[in-house]
């Protein structure tokens, strides 16, 4: 008799309480929507966009998938008239082969960051999409505005690294501990544009990718003038490579037609490094791996030391 001279009461106070439930369900559901689908549009675009295809549309959502896509829209007419000159200039056929080397890695990049921010609102981390999406947006402005420079100054390599990092990092949820250790001294000299970025995504998608799909572990770069050489040297606490597939890759950076196994071929970013630094210093340098197995890999490269005066006539 009690309970039923206060029915009327608990229903109120239930219905009270499910309907701004059911309003947040009506909010969301239609917001995740707006959200997933342009971001599963523009990774569609990425993925099936060819040299020499139209320039992809720009996806109009009023938010940071808009500067994405606009990035990306300028990046492939960018990369259509790059490609429309270069043809018509037979005589530099040495410089498009180099461009072409250097932006070898940039789609699988673009497309594994992709595949992050597409996990990232699954999850509804629509503050971390922010995040990759403004890191994403400013290594593609930084690549768009400078793309035709062939050196860069190291401090601002690395700054560009630190940003794939951000992206790296909110993939693999600070699994991962990046440390530098920089003279310096080194700073303003410079290297060839974009080896450090591919130089650390080998380490993560190879030496620290475990069977499960899960990363996690350590990267130290270390980069110090000895000789007047820079020396870049990129090491991972990971699972190492084996002494076969390693004496294949070595073999494999000096003649690319030996390659024999997959999990060699896994490595093409080494090989894309290893080709871009020899056209630019023919045999004025060196590439060394070293690793073991279950105890990591170290990845070093000495290169010729070069102010950033000296390059000038090396822009294109």
């Amino acid at each position: 008799m009690l309970l039923k001279n206060y029915f009327f009461l608990f229903l109120c106070l239930l219905i009270l309480y499910f309907i701004p439930l059911a309003a947040a369900l009506l909010y969301l559901i239609p917001v995740n929507e707006k959200m997933l689908h342009p971001i599963a549009m523009l990774a569609e675009q990425i993925h099936t966009f060819s040299l020499g295809d139209n320039a992809v549309n720009i996806l109009h959502t009023g938010d940071e998938i808009e500067d994405l896509s606009l990035s990306f829209h300028k990046m492939t007419v960018n990369i259509n008239q790059q490609a429309e000159t270069l043809a018509r200039q037979e005589r530099n056929e040495a410089i498009t082969y180099y461009k072409l080397l250097a932006t070898q890695t940039d789609p699988h990049f673009i497309y594994n960051t992709m595949n992050i921010i597409n996990i990232l609102a699954r999850q509804g981390n629509f503050n971390e999409i922010i995040q990759v999406n403004t890191a994403l947006t400013r290594v593609l402005r930084e690549r768009l505005n400078t793309q035709n420079i062939v050196f860069e100054k190291i401090d601002k390599e690395i700054a560009a690294l630190k940003q794939y990092q951000t992206i790296m990092d909110y993939r693999y949820h600070h699994q991962v501990t990046f440390e530098y250790d920089i003279d310096p001294s080194v700073l303003q000299l410079v290297i060839p544009k974009n080896i450090l970025q591919p130089l650390a995504e080998n380490s993560y998608y190879h030496g620290l990718t475990r069977e499960d799909g899960s990363i996690s572990g350590t990267i130290g770069l270390v980069i110090y003038e000895m000789n007047n050489e820079v020396i870049i040297e990129l090491s991972d606490d990971g699972s190492g490579i084996s002494p076969e597939t390693l004496s294949e890759i070595k073999v494999s950076l000096q003649s690319p037609s030996q390659i024999v196994s997959e999990e060699t071929t896994a490595h093409i970013g080494l090989e894309n490094i290893y080709r871009r630094v020899q056209y630019l210093y023919h045999d004025n340098f060196s590439m060394d791996i070293q690793s073991t197995p279950g105890y990591g890999t170290t990845v070093s490269l000495s290169l010729p030391s070069i102010p950033p005066d000296s390059t000038s006539e090396k822009k294109r």
